[in-house]
């Protein structure tokens, strides 16, 4: 039974990403029911959304939004996927029709944190100021404020080396 694949593997599959392999994937399964994770002998684990339980469709925003909502962060899949000139372009489309969406701040954050990207964009005002980094599932660093996309930079370095430490039980 094949699976179609969602988030970051998705993403890597679409632009033919040269990245290391993913330790955890996630997949749309061809039915409806329960989510369900399986975790393979070398430690790597594969989580099975059912149809019902995935609204989104199959584009690159549709994936990077699934990716940062629902994945472990992997800044070396995001340096890679905003190096592709589409990528960056499907994330200024998304940025100019949704101008406070969360995910798309963040996504041009990313983009032009690591690639160097640079968008044509002002926050609105009133729009709510967000973390890069959810403290309550990483550990962080001092705040450091993008003010372009409204992004608190809590990261723990910079760009070109910057650990992310994942918090667990």
């Amino acid at each position: 039974m094949a699976h179609a694949p969602l988030g970051y593997d998705a993403l890597i599959r679409q632009f033919g990403l040269r990245v290391p392999p993913l330790r955890c994937t996630s997949a749309l399964g061809d039915k409806t029911g329960v989510l369900s994770t399986h975790t393979g002998p070398d430690g790597t684990t594969r989580t099975v959304y059912p149809r019902n339980r995935y609204r989104g469709g199959d584009t690159t925003v549709d994936h990077l939004t699934f990716a940062l909502k629902k994945e472990q962060l992997d800044l070396t899949v995001l340096a890679a996927l905003f190096e592709q000139p589409q990528a960056v372009q499907d994330v200024r489309a998304w940025l100019a029709a949704t101008p406070t969406s969360r995910y798309a701040r963040l996504s041009a954050f990313y983009a032009k944190w690591l690639a160097g990207a640079q968008f044509d964009y002002k926050l609105p005002a009133g729009a709510p100021r967000v973390l890069a980094l959810d403290e309550a599932e990483y550990v962080t660093g001092p705040s450091t404020p993008d003010l372009q996309f409204g992004i608190q930079n809590n990261h723990l370095g910079p760009a070109a080396f910057c650990p992310v430490v994942r918090r667990t039980e």
